[in-house]
Parts: C-alpha cells; structure tokens; sequence
C-alpha cells in the first residue's frame, strides 16, 4: 500500500506538551506546523482487510537559540505525550500516546542560524474541536440526575437548575438556570486549551428569559497551577420570554500562559435571573455558526 500522506493542519499555532513525569511545557507560538495523517500498512487475507496502521505527524522547525525547548524535548523523549494545538484557524488539536523526535537541520548558507526539527508521532486519532464545548453544548445527557448537564459545574449560591425541553426547535433539551437577587452564583464549564499567544476567545449561547432577568457572560483565563489569570465579563439584561442568541468576546493577551478557560453564566449580585440556555458555544476567534464539535 502506498504511504500517501493526507494533510490535516498547516499554519502556526501554540504547541503544549504534557506528561505525568514532567508535568506542563508550553513551547509557544510554532509559525510551521504541518499535521498529516501518514499510512503505514494495511493486511489483507484473501481480499478482506484486517489491519490497518496509520500514525500521525506533527512536524515543526524551530531556531535552535530555542535552548528551552530543545531541553525539554530531551527530558520527554522517551516518554508518552498529550499535545496540544491551538491553531491559527480556530481549532484544538488534542494528540495522545505521543512519542518524541527531533534532529539539526543545517542551513545551506553558514551565516543562517541552525534549526531544530521537531517531529511528533502517535497511532492514536488527534482530536480537532471547534467549539470548545463540543456536544455537551447541547445539555442532553444529566447523568446523575441533580437538575445540571454533564460536565457543566454550578456554585451554592445558584438558586435552581434543571434539565428542561428545548426553546429552540426540534426535540432536545435544554439548561434552565435560576439565580435569586442579590446573588453571584454560577454555572460554568471549563476545558484544557492551552496558549500563550494572543487569542481571540468567544462564548455564546441562545438564551430564552423566562422572567425579567439580568446576569454576567463571563470567559476565565486559568494558568498551569489551575490558578486564575483573569476574567472578562458582559453583563446582559434580557426582557419576559424574550429569546436572542447572547454573545461575549474579548481579545486575551495574558503575561503568563493559559492552560484552561472557562465560560459561565454568573449572577451580578444585584438583580434576579431566570433564563433557559441552549447551543452554548466556546470557541477561538469570531462568532460563528453553531457546531457541536
């Protein structure tokens, strides 16, 4: 069989490599990466396929004055990676059961400074996501049955939360969330999405307000201790039965580098609010259509 390789990513974006032994390194803002999906073999018995072997590529060039990143990449290369890719198109890569490469790549010309080249390989299918939430945007699954999504996190002082039949059309459910006057309590979800880079980050849902209702759309930063950077608020006022796709978006330029963000509906302390969320969307970059992955 032929090793033709089928191109998944090229273009820059931050690279974040992850194990238990080393823990976190975030090795920046990579201007070429390229991610293929590269066969390697598949057998066959009378005609039926029964195996087929595939890795997939990350490769990269890096100026070798990267001292950092070469260590690094020394310190890991007998050990199993999760990689991250924060692309410049919006999309997350998530790679796993990664192993390490890398080799010099001498300049044609004496003056040009060396490069390292960075090669990262798994048998293991990368994930890409583009909403940041993914299905569990869609509140359908409440597995244990306390009122809230699975994977979503509510505070004491949010009211009420339930698991209620959808605003928008077709069949499907929703999340209603209830906090009283004077509270700040919150729903929220959080995902591992590591950068360094500036990014622009967007947090949007379609909300239906079952009483008159004001409340917070808030994005968090978190650093690679889970501690917070910092966090950007939109405060929403929405009339009786009144039903709009709510949007907040905030360009991110942290000191330090982000591991996790997180989107929540938080209360603002002074005014009540009752509202039915549905289609919660966390991407990077600009609004866009509604996708559950």
């Amino acid at each position: 069989m032929a090793n033709n390789a089928q191109f998944i990513y090229g273009g820059g974006g931050d690279l974040t490599l992850y194990d238990a032994t080393n823990g976190w390194f975030n090795a920046g803002y990579l201007s070429d990466l390229e991610l293929s999906d590269e066969p390697v073999r598949a057998d066959s018995i009378r005609g039926q396929k029964v195996q087929f072997y595939s890795r997939h590529i990350l490769t990269s060039e890096e100026l070798q004055s990267h001292n950092a990143l070469v260590a690094e990449l020394n310190n890991r290369r007998n050990v199993e990676q999760t990689v991250y890719i924060t692309s410049d198109d919006g999309a997350l890569f998530t790679m796993s059961g990664v192993l390490i490469n890398y080799g010099l790549k001498r300049p044609f010309n004496a003056s040009d400074a060396h490069k390292t080249v960075i090669t990262l390989q798994t048998g293991v299918e990368p994930t890409q996501e583009e909403n940041l939430i993914g299905a569990d945007g869609k509140f359908e699954t409440d597995s244990n049955s306390d009122g809230l999504a699975d994977n979503w996190t509510n505070s004491p002082a949010v009211s009420s939360v339930s698991i209620v039949t959808s605003h928008l059309s077709g069949e499907g459910n929703a999340q209603q969330i209830s906090i009283s006057a004077g509270n700040s309590g919150a729903v929220y979800y959080s995902k591992t999405a590591p950068f360094e880079s500036p990014k622009k980050i967007t947090f949007s849902a379609y909300i239906k307000a079952n009483a008159a209702s004001t409340f917070i759309m808030r994005i968090s930063t978190y650093n690679y201790s889970g501690t917070l950077i910092n966090s950007y608020d939109k405060t929403v006022t929405m009339s009786l039965s009144e039903t709009t796709r709510q949007s907040h978006s905030v360009q991110i330029a942290e000191s330090s580098g982000v591991r996790d963000v997180r989107c929540a509906i938080v209360g603002d302390g002074t005014n009540a609010a009752d509202i039915t969320m549905d289609n919660a969307q966390l991407e990077f970059g600009n609004l866009k259509d509604f996708r559950a992955a």
